[in-house]
């Protein structure tokens, strides 16, 4: 009777730890096949969650680049977030595999500080174009801190597509964009040395042509009678340093405007105003270099956006008068 006792306790003994042992191995294979980093997992690369995507487009997206293994944990993770429970669009990085868990905490962090900004900062935005749009963006940016720093890299802020992490300072940004400058006008640096023409000039004038004109051939062309102004001594007479000297748009200019005893006032002052009135792309950079020749030295565009070119003033006094009065 006794042993019966004894040897019923270690079937059940061993029963236990069966059960026991197979719970184990479940939870261990439920983690290895759902909820820990897959093998393949991309540490310290970026990749994007857009705005507008659903857990579920997220969850699929996640599970196509080795992040997660499981889109329906995924999914339940982020709706046990609890008020939480929303993925944070942007471009991320995770400097080590991650869980599932780990995943789900991050993606639905607005602070996590591994998560970046994807933006594209057109040609031709100013400094102050750029520090707006960075603000919108970004959510520690310093408008005035960023202004401060890249006074004196008007022009040279190169316009593009920009990974920025949310982590960067002001400073950092300007040396992403400056740097990226440097690196894209590497190729035209020849062309530059052997122009009669400064660096600093070029970017000038570049900085010009992106406000003033709408097509590469009118930039062009425009650049042509520009620098022909240029040499000959005369004021080059645009609007364009107006508008960002005053903060207006061209048309919003008055006669009073142009009186303005400024040196980016280029009706009174004769050669470039002192600084870049804009960042301009590699394409206003290569016109300015290489201009249209032509024996224009004056330009206007009608209401349709017509352009109509002069030698004279007396030319140009008529194509105003044909061309824009009412």
């Amino acid at each position: 009777m006794e042993e019966n006792s004894v040897s019923s306790f270690k079937y059940f003994l061993v029963g236990l730890l069966a059960v026991a042992g197979i719970s184990l191995l479940s939870v261990y294979f439920f983690y290895i096949l759902f909820i820990s980093a897959p093998a393949s997992f991309p540490s310290s690369k970026y990749f994007e969650i857009q705005d507008g995507w659903s857990v579920s487009e997220a969850g699929k997206f996640l599970v196509e680049r080795s992040i997660i293994r499981s889109p329906f944990l995924f999914k339940l993770l982020v709706k046990l977030e609890g008020s939480r429970g929303k993925i944070v669009a942007g471009e991320f990085k995770f400097d080590e595999p991650l869980s599932v868990v780990g995943v789900v905490e991050n993606l639905t962090d607005n602070s996590y500080k591994g998560r970046a900004v994807k933006m594209t900062i057109p040609e031709g935005f100013s400094n102050k174009e750029i520090a707006a749009l960075l603000l919108k963006n970004l959510p520690s940016f310093n408008s005035n801190k960023f202004l401060s720093i890249a006074q004196k890299n008007e022009g040279s802020l190169f316009p593009d597509t920009y990974i920025f992490p949310i982590t960067y300072d002001e400073q950092k940004i300007v040396n992403k964009m400056f740097d990226n400058f440097q690196t894209k006008i590497a190729d035209i640096k020849p062309g530059i040395v052997a122009s009669k023409r400064t660096r600093s000039q070029i970017i000038i004038m570049a900085s010009i042509l992106e406000k003033e004109a709408r097509t590469r051939a009118t930039r062009k062309m425009i650049s042509g009678i520009l620098w022909n102004r240029f040499d000959k001594g005369m004021p080059l007479q645009v609007d364009a340093s107006f508008a960002y000297l005053l903060d207006k748009a061209s048309s919003e200019i008055t006669v009073d405007d142009l009186r303005i005893d400024s040196p980016y006032n280029t009706y009174k002052y004769k050669g470039l105003p002192p600084g870049a009135i804009s960042n301009p792309g590699l394409d206003a950079i290569t016109d300015a270099l290489y201009p249209t020749d032509s024996k224009y030295f004056y330009y206007l565009s009608d209401k349709d956006g017509n352009m109509h070119y002069a030698v004279t003033f007396e030319e140009h006094r008529k194509n105003k008068a044909k061309y824009l009065t009412d």
